[in-house]
């Protein structure tokens, strides 16, 4: 289920981000913090950076329900989904 990215089809936009003094405000990436994974639910985590003492961030599971996702009305060349892992009749 990890590696089909099921998760991003409740949670699209990641678990949530830093806090503090300008965390939202420097936007972007910076040079020196890993790569965002292209993957889907991946690519919208709102940090990348290494966690080191003191940091802090929020934890923010919000749980979508796309109706388009869980038909499967997606283009496949655009993200494919095994809903088998789902049970969509319970959903």
């Amino acid at each position: 289920m990890q590696e089909k990215r099921i998760g991003f089809i409740f949670m699209p936009h990641g678990l949530g981000h830093l806090i503090g003094l300008d965390v939202h405000d420097v936007g972007g990436y910076l040079p020196h913090t890993p790569k965002r994974s292209p993957q889907p639910g991946l690519k919208n985590l709102r940090f990348a950076r290494t966690l080191e003492p003191g940091y802090a961030f929020t934890i923010e599971p919000g749980c979508y329900f796309r109706d388009f996702l869980l038909k499967g009305e997606i283009p496949s060349d655009f993200y494919q989904f095994d809903l088998k892992y789902l049970n969509l009749e319970k959903i």
